[in-house]
Order: C-alpha cells, then sequence, then structure tokens
C-alpha cells in the first residue's frame, strides 16, 4: 500500500513574491493475513521550498530523505526545527520485496557489509532497478540499463563480491523482456572472465543453458561469443554442449541466414576444442548442413570450416576419420543431382590444397579423382569451378609439375581439356589463373 500526504503554504509579502513549501511524504506497506499490523517496508520524504516573483520561479530547494526504518510501524514527519533522521540501508536490514522478482537473501546482505568499494546506498540503489514497479512507475527501460551496467558492476565489485550481484543477476535472466535477456546474452561472456571458471559453471552455466532454449533475438548473443564462452570453461564441462550444438541449425525464422552464418563462423574457433573424434562425431554433420546452405555466403564460409576439420580430424596422425568425411562429401556433393553442390566440391576441393588442410599425396588419393570427373560436368558453371581450381590453386604447384608423378600428369591432361571446352568461360579460366583475391566472398552488404 502505497499512500502521500502533501501540504502546501502560500506566504505573499510585501514584495509581493510568492513562497511555497511543499511537504510529501510515502510510504510502502504490506499487511500478511494473520498479522495485524502491517510491515513498512520503506518510506521517504520530499520537501521542496519554492520562491516565486511575477510567475517565474527565482528559488527552488528540494530536499528528499528516508526518515521511517523497516521496524517502525508509524510515520514521523519531521518539523521544519528538528533534524532527519539518517538513512537506513536496506541490503543490511536483509529485506525481501514481495514486489519485485528478486529477494536480497540474509547470506548476500552480510556478505555485502564487509566490502568498501561501491556505497552500499549507491548499491542499493542498483539493486532495485530490478524492481517492477520501478520499471512501470519511472522507466520501462530501467531493468535493460541495469542489465547492460551489470558487468562492469561485477568488476568494479570483484569476484569475490559476487554473491551480492548473484540474484540480481537470475532475476534479470529471468525477466519477462526480451530486450533484457538478450543485453545478457550478449555479456554472458565477458562476466565469465570476470568471475573465473569455478563461479561461471556453477552460476553463469545454467543461464547460458537457458539462452540457448531461447529466442532467436537472444540465442544470437550466446551464439555470437560461443568460442569464448566455452573456452573458459573446463574441458569436461566444455563436451557437454556438443550434443547441443545442432539445436543452433533450427531458427524460429528460416530465413534468417545472418543465424547460420554466424554458427558457420563460431565453427571455426571451436574445432581446435575438442578431439579428432568428438568432430567426427558431433561438428562434422553440422559443417556439411551449412555447406549445402542455399545461401552462398554461408557456403564459403564454410570452406575454411571444412579445412580446419580435416586439420583437426589429422591431428593424431588418424587417416580414417579424413576418409571417411571425403565419402561423405564425394556422397553429398560430388555426386549430388543439384549442380550447385557439384560446384562447391570443386570450390572446396581447391581450399583443401590451398589451406594445406593435408598432405598432398592424400588430398591426391581421396579428393582428385572426383574433382577431375566433374571437368567433364554437363553444367559450365562447375566446369569453371574445376577449371579454377586447377589452375590457381593445383597446377602451379611443384607437385603437380614433376612429370614422373602420375597425378601431375592427369591434373595437366585436364586443364588441356577445359582449355579447349566449348565454353568460351571455362577456356578462359583454365588458361589464366585467378588471382585469390577474386576467390574470397564480399561481405554482405543487407
Amino acid at each position: 500500500m502505497i499512500f502521500q500526504s502533501a501540504d502546501v503554504v502560500r506566504v505573499t509579502g510585501p514584495q509581493q513574491a510568492t513562497y511555497a513549501q511543499v511537504c510529501a511524504a510515502s510510504v510502502t506497506s504490506v499487511q500478511h493475513k494473520n498479522d495485524p499490523q502491517p510491515s513498512i517496508l520503506a518510506s521517504r520524504l520530499t520537501r521542496a521550498h519554492v520562491s516565486m516573483s511575477g510567475g517565474t520561479v527565482t528559488e527552488l530547494t528540494k530536499q528528499e530523505m528516508d526518515v521511517v526504518s523497516p521496524s517502525d510501524c508509524t510515520i514521523k514527519m519531521p518539523t521544519a526545527g528538528s533534524s532527519l533522521p539518517s538513512q537506513p540501508t536496506l541490503l543490511s536490514q536483509g529485506i525481501s520485496d514481495p514486489f519485485s522478482m528478486s529477494s536480497h537473501s540474509s547470506g548476500a546482505s552480510e556478505f555485502s557489509l564487509n566490502q568498501d568499494i561501491v556505497p552500499k546506498t549507491l548499491l542499493e540503489h542498483y539493486i532495485s532497478m530490478t524492481d517492477p514497479m520501478r520499471a512501470e512507475t519511472e522507466d520501462t527501460d530501467l531493468t535493460k540499463h541495469c542489465a547492460y551496467s551489470l558487468p562492469a558492476v561485477a568488476l568494479t565489485l570483484g569476484r569475490q563480491n559476487w554473491p551480492v550481484l548473484k540474484d540480481t543477476y537470475e532475476t534479470l535472466a529471468g525477466d519477462m523482456h526480451w530486450k533484457v535477456r538478450r543485453t545478457l546474452a550478449f555479456s554472458i561472456h565477458e562476466l565469465a572472465v570476470i568471475l573465473g571458471e569455478e563461479i561461471s559453471q556453477s552460476d553463469l552455466v545454467p543461464v547460458f543453458n537457458g539462452f540457448i532454449r531461447d529466442l532467436d533475438e537472444v540465442r544470437i548473443g550466446v551464439l555470437k561469443h560461443l568460442a569464448h564462452f566455452l573456452r573458459l570453461l573446463r574441458p569436461q564441462n566444455r563436451r557437454d554442449y556438443l550434443p547441443r550444438m545442432d539445436e543452433f541449425l533450427r531458427t524460429d525464422n528460416g530465413h534468417n541466414w545472418r543465424f547460420r552464418l554466424e554458427l558457420a563462423t563460431q565453427l571455426a574457433d571451436i574445432i581446435d576444442l575438442f578431439t579428432p573424434q568428438d568432430c567426427q562425431t558431433f561438428l562434422v554433420p553440422i559443417a556439411l548442413a551449412l555447406l549445402a546452405d542455399r545461401v552462398v555466403h554461408i557456403k564459403h564460409t564454410c570452406y575454411n570450416v571444412v579445412c580446419l576439420l580435416v586439420r583437426q580430424l589429422g591431428c593424431e596422425g588418424e587417416k580414417k576419420y579424413i576418409e571417411a568425411l571425403s565419402v561423405q562429401l564425394r556422397e553429398k556433393f560430388a555426386q549430388s543431382n543439384t549442380w550447385s553442390q557439384r560446384q562447391c566440391y570443386a570450390f572446396l576441393s581447391g581450399h583443401l590444397v590451398a589451406e594445406r588442410s593435408l598432405p598432398l599425396e592424400d588430398w591426391c588419393c581421396l579428393f582428385l579423382p572426383d574433382l577431375l570427373s566433374l571437368a567433364s560436368d554437363r553444367v559450365p558453371n562447375v566446369r569453371i569451378a574445376v577449371a579454377k581450381m586447377l589452375a590457381t590453386h593445383i597446377a602451379c604447384l611443384d607437385y603437380y609439375q614433376n612429370p614422373e608423378n602420375d597425378a601431375a600428369a592427369r591434373v595437366q591432361e585436364t586443364l588441356e581439356v577445359l582449355q579447349h571446352d566449348k565454353d568460351r568461360d571455362v577456356g578462359h579460366f583454365a588458361c589464366y589463373p585467378v588471382s585469390t583475391e577474386l576467390l574470397i566472398p564480399q561481405e554482405p552488404s543487407l
């Protein structure tokens, strides 16, 4: 229950000046069913002294002060000559606000008494920004501002004082407005750096898991910094997210291609965090799904992802994982009925050589036969892709200029056939290597 009372006194002097003194008091209280007396949570006195002359305000003096502690049951309005009592500290009282989604536990309150980094009144004001009543009466974006500032507040207090902010963070993470949760999602990796591995595992990982299942507007925040967050976790905890990675392939809006592009970008940054077996089991299916995406820029980004995957799959000297991946690429792309998928295989084969993802001998055995077979594809765009890759990345290498090398002979024969292709563009690209800068996709402008 909130009530206000105001007394206005107007005095008119001989100088025709007007003075007004306004006193307003507000009290917030709650009364339980079995309690005959209401419990006062907080009270505030606002007193203003206004001087006016000729309809113009010449002086305005305002005082605002808490005058009743939670233990009082009555409001004490101070007189003009009495001194105002000191402002009570709500955190030190361990108040639980029944109207807000957050509660300040006594443990966190007692802990806050031991820190002298931030004034208690200022910290109390910040924590109260999660009160939904304040958001309705003062500023609807109040909780969003609170969420935006939370990493800075946590950095100022230090990880030893995190219990003071823990309840506030959990309240913001469960806020009904998605913009508040989105703000936290974009900064959770920074908060993990501040709090360290142990606190992040216990307090941030549950919030992170909730954001993964949230709206796309919130999920993009955790996805954009997925690699940063995973690197801060222990290896055993990091691996728990592998079975959930494919959840990012499902979006609320299928036209949201930038979400999939960000997923491809993050895949490239997390590959080195996992073993070849884990990469083969969990990351390869996601990479192949993105490689088959209808958006060209996602395909180009996945060329680098697959190159990094091949390198990681063979980092322990085992060829079986690379051989399994080459079979999947052959069946899904080189032998596809869709010409764009066959074109994709040609471009990918050239990038594997350019990035030195595997030894040339292994590449010749696993990828070169299918690439050369595409030189006779019925679609000119596929033959153009083969001509570009052979002339730009493959034929120029010393390995393929050795006449005693069987692979070199096959490459040169295929290039000669493409140079005399009936399509002029195919013949042009087979004769003149393309600058590698032209093979790099440009950033989309939309």
